[in-house]
């Protein structure tokens, strides 16, 4: 099986890539089905798409031409296309469409060439994907890695760009792969893919994690992912900062990622005065971030896109006792939220104004630092939902990677299904 995979060039990546060393951290559906299909047998051709954000074009990834890789830990060739530093800056703000459009023509080169059996994309390609699958029906896999909240606005489309979007989705696909995290993608899929298109929603998997906590002087309360709006780090380090001058001296946050706010987070606890409440790690590899889950007690996530991150998974495999912020409409109802973070399990914090929320947090947390009877049992339930309910990575990519393959052989994948 020939496999051609497209993926963004993510900002846990680019450092790899950089050193020619794989070592990726954060979005490991990505990379472990990058491991997996190389491990699988499969002729397998990596790129990845640089893309830029804002009105500076902000990257991970500066240089203006396509790079071709060798990186250790890799058995299979790499490229790096270009994003709008390829572009002349007398292009301005188009400089990012025309960027895509280039990405475009090289990546029909490269098909053309290959011939592969089956096209992987990523969602930050979905718009090239679109084009790809109208050219070569039935062969491309799209994998989305949960609904973003603008997402669920594409039937009531803001401009040009996001046309172009709903009309990529509704390509012909050969399956649609989406992240079961909570953000909805059963409804969205049903309502933005054409009813023919085979999709599938799949809970991500876990690594087991040692939870060597007996006899900690401190309650550590753990924030775990990337430092960025959407996760409402600032709504976290508030209520910390919120919590009686006695219960946090009992206490320590342990902050585990990194990000766009992590300068501006750390400069408004350094004017609290609380700089020895809270530890930021940066980002960590999987070794690292199992390390952070075996010192935590109390994990807390705070997504204005959903509650079933990977993050959530790993807390609730290592007995973290959970709060949560309630999932946002449209998907309030979600079944895959309510059945991983029941109420006896998840202490959740009602959606609401950002004052609301850092008020119900900080009373959630103040209670259950001075309750560790309550951590502990909700840590247990929580740990036994995971085993019940959660994979192991190994096979969790395993029901992947045989979509790519019923795919790539012309076969109803698996485990999908229409409409």
């Amino acid at each position: 099986m020939k496999v051609i995979f497209v993926s963004r060039l993510m900002s846990g990546f680019a450092a790899s890539v950089r050193a020619a060393q794989w070592a990726p951290t954060g979005a490991p559906a990505i990379h472990r089905m990058m491991s997996g299909l190389v491990a699988h047998g499969a002729e397998t051709r990596f790129v990845f798409l640089v893309r830029e954000s804002g009105f500076d074009f902000v990257a991970p990834w500066s240089p203006p031409h396509d790079v071709d890789v060798t990186m250790a830990g890799v058995p299979a060739p790499v490229r790096v296309l270009a994003g709008a530093a390829a572009i002349p800056r007398l292009f301005g703000r188009l400089r990012g469409h025309l960027a895509e459009l280039r990405q475009l023509f090289v990546l029909l080169a490269e098909i053309r060439r290959v011939k592969p059996d089956a096209i992987y994309f990523e969602r930050g390609g979905a718009a090239i994907a679109g084009v790809v699958a109208r050219l070569y029906p039935r062969r491309v896999v799209l994998r989305i890695l949960g609904i973003l909240p603008w997402m669920w606005d594409l039937d009531q489309p803001q401009g040009l760009y996001h046309r172009v979007l709903r009309w990529a989705y509704r390509a012909p696909f050969g399956a649609v792969i989406c992240s079961e995290d909570g953000s909805g993608g059963t409804t969205w899929m049903a309502r933005h893919l054409r009813s023919d298109t085979p999709r599938t929603t799949l809970i991500n998997g876990v690594d087991t994690r040692p939870a060597p906590r007996a006899g900690a002087d401190r309650t550590t309360i753990l924030l775990l992912g990337r430092l960025e709006k959407l996760r409402r780090c600032a709504d976290f380090v508030d209520a910390i900062l919120a919590l009686p001058a006695e219960i946090r001296a009992r206490t320590r946050a342990l902050v585990v990622g990194d990000g766009p706010l992590r300068a501006e987070l750390e400069a408004k606890i350094a004017r609290s005065g609380a700089a020895e409440t809270f530890e930021f790690t940066g980002a960590l590899p999987p070794e690292g971030v199992g390390a952070a889950l075996a010192r935590a007690h109390i994990y807390v996530m705070l997504n204005d896109m959903c509650c079933l991150t990977n993050t959530t998974l790993e807390a609730l495999r290592a007995g973290l006792c959970p709060v949560i912020l309630d999932p946002p409409a449209p998907i309030v109802g979600d079944p895959a939220t309510a059945r991983l973070l029941p109420p006896g399990v998840a202490v959740r914090i009602e959606r609401g104004p950002q004052a609301g929320v850092v008020a119900a947090l900080a009373a959630a947390l103040a209670r259950l630092a001075g309750d560790p009877d309550e951590i502990q049992r909700r840590g247990a339930g929580a740990a036994e939902i995971a085993r019940r309910e959660l994979d192991s990575w190994d096979a969790r990519i395993a029901r992947e990677i045989a979509i790519v393959d019923a795919v790539a052989a012309g076969r109803e994948p698996p485990g999908t299904a229409h409409g």
